[in-house]
């Protein structure tokens, strides 16, 4: 079985002298990048066998180019334009038209240097946050799965930051399966023995029965059942293909597994695509259960989400819990489950015999 070039295949880094081509939506915004460089005392030079704007340079000064002509174009202007990067010797030909990517895209990936490498060591940790019963908090449920990297200095960025640093940086689709197969090694080698929840973007996914492949043999090579498993749908960015969703959807629960929607109640997970998806389990999104306790706005909206869940035998979740008083209100509301940093706590405190 071959590899997927798109999920399973690493781009190289970007090293030493490179062409940069450009192609720019407009005459117009050829003329203003060619002005911002001659300022920034750098040459480009146009190529008529491809139309396109030429600069020879390293990446770190493409960057520090790149972002001079950021500011020397517009939002569209910069979204339209295209680059593709090759050795000076080559010269783009037809094997390069799928390396071809945005200006913003191709800054952003070689920001990313640092996520690059961790996915090719497959550098991910993993930890498993407690989810409870929110009539029994000191019972638990399941895990979710939290994966972790670290940054150029080493410091920590969370699974969520991850996938938007992907996202950017035309990463995502290697980052999301490599974080949901991390979390299934992670999952059998801790021995954990309830139900897991495993984050994943649909915006990686083109075709489930084949990009989801290698998920789906990471867990049989475990002793995991697959309805212990529930893939929770988030997404870096706002997402509207609610067909291409209920697909996704469609592919796991005909494998055996059980799907969550992440962030409810936030602005990329909209009411509207739990009617359309009718997930087995919502989490109600952090913003909204903070200090949920003490803010009427808060507690109707949460209210009424909750009201959603029941009415249409959702299971909900309300994470990020952070107080026993956001802990009590979940509770008596008819959450069924809680989640979030004070349940951990108080996890970890009971393991340890603290009263």
């Amino acid at each position: 079985m071959s590899a997927c070039p798109r999920c399973e295949v690493l781009p190289s880094r970007i090293e030493g002298l490179r062409d940069y081509y450009l192609w720019f939506p407009l005459g117009h915004s050829r003329t203003k990048v060619r002005r911002a460089l001659e300022e920034a005392g750098a040459a480009i030079r146009h190529d008529s066998a491809t139309d396109a704007s030429v600069l020879s340079t390293d990446p770190a000064t493409f960057r520090a180019l790149g972002a001079r002509l950021v500011e020397a174009l517009s939002s569209e202007e910069i979204k339209a334009t295209r680059v593709l990067a090759v050795a000076p010797a080559d010269g783009p030909g037809r094997r390069d038209y799928p390396a071809v990517t945005s200006l913003r895209q191709m800054l952003a990936f070689q920001e990313s240097n640092w996520l690059l490498d961790s996915l090719a060591r497959e550098d991910i940790s993993v930890s498993f946050a407690p989810i409870a019963f929110a009539d029994a908090v000191d019972e638990v449920y399941g895990h979710q799965a939290d994966v972790m990297v670290r940054d150029s200095a080493g410091e920590p960025v969370d699974g969520i930051a991850m996938l938007q640093v992907a996202q950017e940086a035309g990463l995502l689709f290697q980052a999301d399966r490599l974080a949901r197969i991390a979390a299934i090694k992670a999952a059998e080698a801790q021995g954990i023995d309830t139900p897991i929840f495993v984050n994943f973007s649909p915006a990686s996914i083109y075709d489930p029965t084949f990009c989801l492949r290698t998920t789906v043999a990471a867990l049989d090579a475990t002793s995991i059942p697959k309805d212990a498993v529930c893939f929770t749908i988030v997404a870096p960015e706002r997402w509207d293909d609610t067909r291409h969703l209920r697909t996704i959807l469609d592919f796991y629960r005909g494998s055996g597994f059980r799907v969550a929607l992440g962030g409810v109640g936030s602005g990329a997970s909209s009411l509207s695509l739990i009617e359309t998806l009718k997930p087995d389990v919502i989490f109600i999104d952090r913003g909204i259960v903070a200090s949920v306790d003490a803010d009427t706005y808060k507690q109707v909206i949460a209210r009424k989400l909750l009201e959603i869940a029941q009415r249409l035998r959702i299971e909900s979740v309300v994470g990020g819990i952070d107080t026993e008083a956001e802990m009590n209100w979940a509770y008596e509301q008819g959450a069924n489950y809680v989640q979030g940093p004070y349940l951990t706590g108080r996890m970890r405190q009971a393991r340890a015999g603290v009263a």
